[in-house]
Parts: structure tokens; sequence; C-alpha cells
């Protein structure tokens, strides 16, 4: 994210994130499915190697990138963080 930010220095760390997840939404056609299906299959191709606790940072990423993806379709997915809820609310405090 930080060399992707080279050219405008501007965009912080969440808006390169949010860039991303829009550039793989359209990159799965818009469809949350395939987004959801792909954190799935990012989670279970990643079982064996729990021996690597670095590796699991990188899954977690993915996972969440496509999570966002999904979630930008405008699906509410059960556990997502929404702004303004509970947990938006217990973040800030």
């Amino acid at each position: 994210m930080l060399q992707d930010r080279g050219g405008t220095p501007s965009l912080t760390p969440a808006e390169c994130f949010e860039n991303y997840a829009d550039a793989l939404l359209r990159e799965f056609g818009g469809s949350a499915d395939r987004a959801l299906a792909t954190a799935r299959a990012v989670a279970a191709d990643s079982a064996d190697e729990t021996g690597y606790p670095m590796r699991w940072r990188h899954v977690a990423l993915a996972v969440e990138l496509c999570q966002r993806a999904a979630e930008m379709t405008s699906q509410v997915l059960p556990g997502s963080y929404q702004p303004g809820s509970l947990a938006a609310h217990a973040a800030r405090h």
C-alpha cells in the first residue's frame, strides 16, 4: 500500500484499502458471492500453514479485503463492521 501511495501521498492507508477492495470487486464482476467464495478458499487453503504465524496475517488481510469487496455491494454480512453500529461506537471509545 505504501508503494501505491507514492503517486498520491494524500491517500490514507484506509483509502488505499478501499481502492483495493473496489478493484477486487470489479475483478469479480461485482459479485459479492465470488468475493466471499474467494475469502473461504483463501482461509481453507492456508489451514496447513499454522506453523507460519506471519502468513496468517496475510491470510487475514486477504479475507478482510474480500469481505470489504462483498460489503461494497450493499450486502450486510454477519459479524461485519458497519459504521454507526455498536461495534463502531465501542471502537471510538
